[in-house]
């Protein structure tokens, strides 16, 4: 009985975080003047902002664990390779080293600097790549916020201010959240919505 109410409470947390969040994003991004209230009067799915937040939490921790592995395998890799190459050249000083038991140990010595410096210069870049390629599961889901701001612009367009329009098409097209999670749907929308 108790994991099912912490399990309800958290439900309850997520949507109330969704639908402010979500409201915040809208209103940071909205054009002041005539049309604003078209934003105010935007119901934001209910549902589907749990389902957004949940996707996103899921997301979020997916991506982190890819990058983790990616920069896991490049350590992974930078090492192997520092360990082969310092083994590789320094492999006639390991012989001597072997066979002449006076003469100071170089073998070590050769084997840490070698090591080192092919591992330092070693690094695919798997982490970064990670990163950069589930960059969208972190995502919110910034659509229905996005269509909102667009009828806010419709609105100002039918009223005949087109600079005001233009300016709130700009807002959402120049905004870095959503350029990075807007579907490309809505990207297409924002698009002919300038043109006209």
């Amino acid at each position: 009985m108790k994991r099912r109410t912490s399990i309800n409470t958290t439900f309850v947390l997520l949507f109330i975080l969704s639908c402010a969040s979500a409201k915040n994003l809208g209103k940071d991004h909205l054009t002041p003047g005539s049309c604003e209230a078209e934003f105010t009067r935007t119901k934001l799915p209910e549902g589907q902002s749990i389902w957004s937040k949940l996707a996103q939490a899921g997301g979020t921790g997916v991506s982190y664990m890819v990058t983790g592995l990616g920069y896991s395998t490049d350590m992974i890799l930078s090492f192997t390779s520092g360990v082969v190459a310092g083994v590789a050249i320094c492999s006639p000083l390991i012989l001597l080293d072997t066979v002449a038991e006076d003469i100071p140990i170089l073998s070590g010595e050769c084997l840490g600097d070698v090591g080192v410096a092919v591992a330092s210069a070693t690094n695919p870049g798997l982490g970064k790549v990670a990163s950069k390629g589930t960059e969208r599961w972190r995502c919110p889901n910034v659509d229905p916020v996005a269509e909102g701001l667009i009828r806010v612009a419709d609105c100002y367009k039918s009223n005949g201010e087109m600079d005001r329009a233009q300016e709130q098409l700009w807002r959402i097209e120049n905004s870095a959240v959503f350029k990075q999670c807007l579907s490309p749907k809505l990207k297409d929308k924002v698009r002919a919505a300038q043109t006209i």
